[in-house]
Protein backbone atom coordinates (compact mmCIF):
# COMPACT_ATOMS: atom_id res chain seq x y z
CA UNK A 1 0.00 0.00 0.00
CA UNK A 2 1.16 3.61 -0.69
CA UNK A 3 0.37 7.23 -0.81
CA UNK A 4 -0.77 8.60 -4.10
CA UNK A 5 2.02 11.66 -4.22
CA UNK A 6 0.11 13.95 -6.34
CA UNK A 7 -2.85 14.45 -3.46
CA UNK A 8 -2.17 18.05 -1.57
CA UNK A 9 -1.08 17.93 1.75
CA UNK A 10 -3.32 18.71 4.74
CA UNK A 11 -5.07 22.07 4.69
CA UNK A 12 -6.14 24.19 7.13
CA UNK A 13 -8.96 25.36 4.36
CA UNK A 14 -9.78 21.78 3.40
CA UNK A 15 -11.71 19.69 4.79
CA UNK A 16 -9.70 17.22 6.52
CA UNK A 17 -11.57 13.88 4.64
CA UNK A 18 -11.83 15.29 1.46
CA UNK A 19 -8.12 16.12 1.79
CA UNK A 20 -7.28 12.64 2.38
CA UNK A 21 -9.56 11.00 0.16
CA UNK A 22 -7.97 8.88 -2.19
CA UNK A 23 -4.84 9.65 -0.92
CA UNK A 24 -3.60 5.92 -0.77
CA UNK A 25 -3.54 3.02 -3.30
CA UNK A 26 -2.24 -0.69 -3.33
CA UNK A 27 1.22 -1.31 -4.38
CA UNK A 28 1.05 -4.94 -5.74
CA UNK A 29 5.24 -4.81 -6.65
CA UNK A 30 6.96 -3.30 -3.74
CA UNK A 31 10.16 -1.81 -5.05
CA UNK A 32 13.22 -3.55 -3.37
CA UNK A 33 14.06 -0.24 -1.65
CA UNK A 34 11.03 0.26 -0.71
CA UNK A 35 10.77 -3.01 1.23
CA UNK A 36 11.93 -3.85 4.89
CA UNK A 37 15.51 -5.47 5.71
CA UNK A 38 15.25 -9.47 5.73
CA UNK A 39 15.07 -10.04 9.67
CA UNK A 40 11.74 -7.79 9.63
CA UNK A 41 10.57 -9.71 6.84
CA UNK A 42 7.57 -12.61 7.72
CA UNK A 43 8.84 -16.21 6.36
CA UNK A 44 5.55 -16.35 4.32
CA UNK A 45 2.61 -14.71 3.12
CA UNK A 46 2.06 -11.69 6.09
CA UNK A 47 -1.59 -12.52 6.79
CA UNK A 48 -2.10 -10.19 9.77
CA UNK A 49 -1.07 -6.46 9.39
CA UNK A 50 -1.61 -4.91 13.64
CA UNK A 51 -1.70 -1.43 13.27
CA UNK A 52 -1.09 0.73 16.72
CA UNK A 53 -1.16 4.65 16.20
CA UNK A 54 -2.31 7.96 17.93
CA UNK A 55 -5.31 8.87 16.58
CA UNK A 56 -6.74 12.62 15.92
CA UNK A 57 -9.73 12.78 14.04
CA UNK A 58 -9.32 9.47 12.55
CA UNK A 59 -9.72 10.00 8.78
CA UNK A 60 -6.69 8.96 7.65
CA UNK A 61 -7.26 5.06 9.11
CA UNK A 62 -10.69 5.36 7.82
CA UNK A 63 -9.52 5.83 4.17
CA UNK A 64 -6.55 3.56 4.50
CA UNK A 65 -9.25 0.83 5.59
CA UNK A 66 -11.52 1.88 2.99
CA UNK A 67 -8.41 0.86 0.47
CA UNK A 68 -7.29 -2.27 2.03
CA UNK A 69 -11.10 -3.09 2.43
CA UNK A 70 -11.62 -2.44 -1.29
CA UNK A 71 -8.93 -4.62 -1.89
CA UNK A 72 -10.29 -8.22 -0.11
CA UNK A 73 -8.21 -6.96 3.24
CA UNK A 74 -10.42 -7.57 6.62
CA UNK A 75 -10.96 -4.38 8.99
CA UNK A 76 -11.05 -5.16 12.30
CA UNK A 77 -11.34 -2.64 15.30
CA UNK A 78 -9.37 -3.46 18.22
CA UNK A 79 -10.39 -1.39 22.05
CA UNK A 80 -8.59 -0.88 24.88
CA UNK A 81 -11.84 1.13 25.94
CA UNK A 82 -14.58 3.33 24.99
CA UNK A 83 -13.22 6.37 24.60
CA UNK A 84 -15.69 8.50 24.37
CA UNK A 85 -17.42 8.01 27.29
CA UNK A 86 -13.99 8.61 29.27
CA UNK A 87 -14.31 12.58 27.88
CA UNK A 88 -18.44 12.09 28.45
CA UNK A 89 -17.37 11.41 32.26
CA UNK A 90 -14.59 14.21 32.06
CA UNK A 91 -17.57 16.71 31.25
CA UNK A 92 -20.41 15.83 33.57
CA UNK A 93 -18.16 15.05 36.69
CA UNK A 94 -14.71 17.54 36.36
CA UNK A 95 -15.07 20.06 33.89
CA UNK A 96 -15.69 23.46 35.14
CA UNK A 97 -19.41 24.64 34.60
CA UNK A 98 -19.04 27.25 32.18
CA UNK A 99 -16.97 24.48 30.07
CA UNK A 100 -19.51 21.84 30.17
CA UNK A 101 -20.96 22.03 27.01
CA UNK A 102 -18.04 22.41 24.97
CA UNK A 103 -16.32 19.19 26.57
CA UNK A 104 -19.38 17.55 26.32
CA UNK A 105 -19.68 18.52 22.44
CA UNK A 106 -15.91 17.27 21.87
CA UNK A 107 -17.20 13.75 23.58
CA UNK A 108 -20.03 13.25 21.19
CA UNK A 109 -17.69 14.42 18.38
CA UNK A 110 -15.45 11.45 19.30
CA UNK A 111 -18.40 9.37 19.62
CA UNK A 112 -19.56 9.95 16.35
CA UNK A 113 -15.90 9.08 15.05
CA UNK A 114 -15.54 6.21 17.18
CA UNK A 115 -18.91 4.49 16.27
CA UNK A 116 -18.29 4.95 12.76
CA UNK A 117 -14.77 2.70 13.20
CA UNK A 118 -16.95 -0.14 14.55
CA UNK A 119 -19.46 -0.09 11.70
CA UNK A 120 -16.63 0.20 8.95
CA UNK A 121 -14.95 -2.87 10.30
CA UNK A 122 -15.51 -6.46 10.01
CA UNK A 123 -15.24 -7.19 13.68
CA UNK A 124 -13.78 -5.67 16.45
CA UNK A 125 -11.95 -6.94 19.68
CA UNK A 126 -12.39 -5.47 23.12
CA UNK A 127 -11.18 -5.91 26.82
CA UNK A 128 -14.11 -6.55 28.73
CA UNK A 129 -17.16 -8.30 28.35
CA UNK A 130 -20.07 -5.58 28.79
CA UNK A 131 -17.66 -3.26 26.57
CA UNK A 132 -18.13 -6.32 24.19
CA UNK A 133 -22.03 -6.59 24.35
CA UNK A 134 -22.27 -2.71 24.00
CA UNK A 135 -20.20 -2.74 20.92
CA UNK A 136 -21.94 -5.52 19.47
CA UNK A 137 -25.27 -4.07 19.94
CA UNK A 138 -24.20 -0.42 18.39
CA UNK A 139 -22.53 -1.81 15.39
CA UNK A 140 -23.94 -4.53 15.06
CA UNK A 141 -20.94 -6.50 14.21
CA UNK A 142 -19.09 -9.20 16.03
CA UNK A 143 -16.97 -8.54 18.68
CA UNK A 144 -14.67 -10.72 20.46
CA UNK A 145 -13.15 -10.49 23.88
CA UNK A 146 -9.47 -10.99 24.27
CA UNK A 147 -8.07 -9.52 27.82
CA UNK A 148 -5.47 -7.51 29.00
CA UNK A 149 -2.72 -9.47 30.88
CA UNK A 150 0.04 -9.49 32.75
CA UNK A 151 3.55 -11.61 32.49
CA UNK A 152 3.46 -13.95 35.59
CA UNK A 153 6.82 -15.02 35.27
CA UNK A 154 8.04 -11.34 35.51
CA UNK A 155 5.38 -10.51 38.32
CA UNK A 156 6.00 -12.96 40.50
CA UNK A 157 4.52 -13.98 43.72
CA UNK A 158 6.31 -13.16 47.29
CA UNK A 159 5.01 -13.27 50.82
CA UNK A 160 5.46 -10.03 52.17
CA UNK A 161 5.82 -9.14 56.01
CA UNK A 162 4.22 -5.92 57.60
CA UNK A 163 6.21 -2.45 57.89
CA UNK A 164 6.24 0.09 60.16
CA UNK A 165 5.10 2.19 58.87
CA UNK A 166 2.20 1.15 56.60
CA UNK A 167 3.73 1.64 53.12
CA UNK A 168 0.95 2.51 50.74
CA UNK A 169 0.99 2.77 46.65
CA UNK A 170 -0.68 4.12 43.54
CA UNK A 171 0.77 4.19 40.34
CA UNK A 172 -0.39 5.45 37.03
CA UNK A 173 0.27 8.05 34.71
CA UNK A 174 -0.98 11.53 35.81
CA UNK A 175 -1.01 12.75 32.66
CA UNK A 176 -4.07 11.44 32.18
CA UNK A 177 -6.74 12.63 33.98
CA UNK A 178 -9.04 9.63 35.47
CA UNK A 179 -5.33 8.97 36.97
CA UNK A 180 -5.20 12.81 38.54
CA UNK A 181 -8.79 12.88 39.96
CA UNK A 182 -7.88 9.57 41.55
CA UNK A 183 -5.50 11.20 43.47
CA UNK A 184 -7.14 14.14 44.48
CA UNK A 185 -9.90 12.12 45.45
CA UNK A 186 -8.11 9.86 47.59
CA UNK A 187 -6.47 12.84 48.75
CA UNK A 188 -9.54 14.94 49.81
CA UNK A 189 -11.39 11.88 50.55
CA UNK A 190 -8.92 9.65 53.17
CA UNK A 191 -5.70 11.53 53.47
CA UNK A 192 -6.58 14.51 55.08
CA UNK A 193 -9.80 13.20 56.69
CA UNK A 194 -8.24 10.25 58.99
CA UNK A 195 -5.34 9.61 60.63
CA UNK A 196 -2.02 9.08 58.58
CA UNK A 197 0.42 9.04 60.87
CA UNK A 198 1.29 4.97 60.69
CA UNK A 199 0.87 5.72 56.93
CA UNK A 200 3.59 6.12 54.03
CA UNK A 201 2.53 7.07 50.78
CA UNK A 202 4.30 6.44 47.52
CA UNK A 203 2.98 7.80 43.70
CA UNK A 204 4.70 6.54 40.81
CA UNK A 205 4.04 7.85 37.95
CA UNK A 206 4.73 10.61 35.12
CA UNK A 207 4.07 14.00 36.35
CA UNK A 208 3.20 12.67 39.64
CA UNK A 209 5.73 15.53 40.86
CA UNK A 210 3.76 18.31 38.90
CA UNK A 211 0.56 17.55 41.29
CA UNK A 212 -0.27 20.41 42.97
CA UNK A 213 -1.76 18.45 45.99
CA UNK A 214 -1.12 15.76 47.58
CA UNK A 215 1.82 16.70 49.79
CA UNK A 216 3.11 15.94 53.33
CA UNK A 217 5.74 14.10 55.33
CA UNK A 218 5.01 10.84 54.55
CA UNK A 219 4.21 11.21 50.73
CA UNK A 220 6.27 10.36 48.23
CA UNK A 221 5.93 11.13 44.45
CA UNK A 222 8.76 9.54 42.44
CA UNK A 223 8.32 10.04 38.14
CA UNK A 224 10.23 7.04 36.97
CA UNK A 225 11.50 3.75 38.74
CA UNK A 226 14.01 1.13 36.79
CA UNK A 227 12.02 -1.98 38.22
CA UNK A 228 7.90 -1.27 39.66
CA UNK A 229 8.48 -4.76 40.95
CA UNK A 230 10.77 -3.47 43.76
CA UNK A 231 7.99 -1.09 45.25
CA UNK A 232 4.80 -3.76 44.76
CA UNK A 233 7.38 -6.07 47.15
CA UNK A 234 8.33 -3.62 49.26
CA UNK A 235 4.49 -2.05 49.81
CA UNK A 236 1.84 -3.34 51.99
CA UNK A 237 -1.49 -2.00 49.71
CA UNK A 238 -2.01 -0.77 46.85
CA UNK A 239 -5.07 1.10 46.36
CA UNK A 240 -7.18 2.36 42.82
CA UNK A 241 -9.12 5.09 43.90
CA UNK A 242 -9.46 5.61 40.19
CA UNK A 243 -13.59 6.47 39.08
CA UNK A 244 -13.78 6.96 35.72
CA UNK A 245 -12.23 5.22 32.04
CA UNK A 246 -12.61 1.49 30.59
CA UNK A 247 -10.75 -1.04 29.58
CA UNK A 248 -7.90 -3.08 32.00
CA UNK A 249 -6.27 -1.28 34.79
CA UNK A 250 -2.96 -3.11 34.32
CA UNK A 251 -1.53 -2.25 37.66
CA UNK A 252 -4.34 -4.04 39.68
CA UNK A 253 -3.17 -7.11 37.70
CA UNK A 254 0.35 -6.35 38.56
CA UNK A 255 0.25 -6.05 42.09
CA UNK A 256 -2.27 -9.03 41.83
CA UNK A 257 0.62 -10.92 40.22
CA UNK A 258 3.36 -10.00 43.31
CA UNK A 259 0.76 -10.88 46.17
CA UNK A 260 0.35 -7.41 46.79
CA UNK A 261 -3.47 -6.82 48.18
CA UNK A 262 -5.58 -4.33 46.61
CA UNK A 263 -8.36 -1.86 47.55
CA UNK A 264 -10.04 -0.16 44.52
CA UNK A 265 -13.07 1.74 43.20
CA UNK A 266 -15.76 -0.36 42.10
CA UNK A 267 -17.12 0.76 39.54
CA UNK A 268 -13.59 0.84 37.64
CA UNK A 269 -12.81 -2.39 38.50
CA UNK A 270 -15.91 -4.30 38.20
CA UNK A 271 -15.05 -6.03 34.90
CA UNK A 272 -11.87 -7.57 35.68
CA UNK A 273 -14.42 -10.10 37.47
CA UNK A 274 -12.46 -10.30 40.90
CA UNK A 275 -14.24 -10.69 43.89
CA UNK A 276 -15.22 -8.21 46.56
CA UNK A 277 -13.17 -9.37 50.00
CA UNK A 278 -11.93 -12.68 48.21
CA UNK A 279 -9.41 -11.35 45.86
CA UNK A 280 -9.86 -7.78 46.17
CA UNK A 281 -11.34 -5.24 48.45
CA UNK A 282 -14.10 -2.35 47.25
CA UNK A 283 -14.46 1.07 48.62
CA UNK A 284 -16.78 4.01 47.32
CA UNK A 285 -15.92 5.83 49.18
CA UNK A 286 -13.41 8.01 51.58
CA UNK A 287 -14.34 6.42 54.83
CA UNK A 288 -14.56 2.98 53.51
CA UNK A 289 -11.16 3.02 51.70
CA UNK A 290 -10.12 4.10 55.29
CA UNK A 291 -11.77 1.21 56.59
CA UNK A 292 -10.50 -0.98 54.18
CA UNK A 293 -7.01 0.00 55.13
CA UNK A 294 -7.64 -0.56 58.65
CA UNK A 295 -8.60 -4.28 58.36
CA UNK A 296 -5.90 -5.17 56.00
CA UNK A 297 -3.55 -3.50 58.49
CA UNK A 298 -5.06 -5.38 61.66
CA UNK A 299 -5.99 -8.44 60.16
CA UNK A 300 -2.77 -9.93 59.01
CA UNK A 301 -3.99 -13.80 58.06
CA UNK A 302 -6.95 -11.73 56.26
CA UNK A 303 -4.55 -10.01 54.11
CA UNK A 304 -2.96 -12.91 52.76
CA UNK A 305 -5.57 -14.61 51.66
CA UNK A 306 -6.40 -11.88 49.53
CA UNK A 307 -2.80 -11.41 47.86
CA UNK A 308 -2.97 -15.48 47.53
CA UNK A 309 -6.40 -16.12 46.25
CA UNK A 310 -5.99 -12.58 43.60
CA UNK A 311 -2.33 -14.41 42.30
CA UNK A 312 -4.50 -17.55 41.84
CA UNK A 313 -7.66 -15.39 40.32
CA UNK A 314 -5.13 -13.96 37.78
CA UNK A 315 -3.50 -16.93 37.19
CA UNK A 316 -6.66 -18.35 35.97
CA UNK A 317 -7.54 -15.47 33.94
CA UNK A 318 -5.16 -12.84 32.79
CA UNK A 319 -1.85 -14.99 32.11
CA UNK A 320 -0.26 -13.95 28.38
CA UNK A 321 -0.48 -17.78 27.29
CA UNK A 322 -4.49 -18.52 27.25
CA UNK A 323 -4.58 -14.83 26.21
CA UNK A 324 -2.32 -15.53 23.00
CA UNK A 325 -4.50 -18.62 22.21
CA UNK A 326 -7.49 -16.87 22.69
CA UNK A 327 -6.25 -14.35 20.03
CA UNK A 328 -4.95 -16.63 17.49
CA UNK A 329 -8.39 -18.39 17.28
CA UNK A 330 -9.97 -15.29 16.55
CA UNK A 331 -7.44 -14.46 13.81
CA UNK A 332 -7.84 -18.54 12.11
CA UNK A 333 -11.99 -17.63 12.27
CA UNK A 334 -11.90 -14.14 10.69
Amino acid sequence: MGINSRKKRSSLLLDRKENIKDAFSIIPNIPAFAQPPPKLRPAGKADILLVDDILTTGSTLLEAARILKKNGAKLVMGEENIEYEIYKDFAKYLSPVFLKPVYYSQSQKIKKEEQQFWKSSDCCIAVLNEEAEFIKRVSGKNCFVVENGVDLDHFEFKERRSTSPVKILFVGNFTYFPNVDAVRFFYDEVYKKYDNKNLDFTIIGKNSTKLPFFYGENVHKIEYVSDIRDYYYNSDIFISPVRFGGGTNFKVLEAFGCGLPVIAYPSRIKGLGAQNHKEILLASNGENFYLQIQRLIKERDFSRKIASNAREFVEKNYNWTMIGRKLNKIWKEI
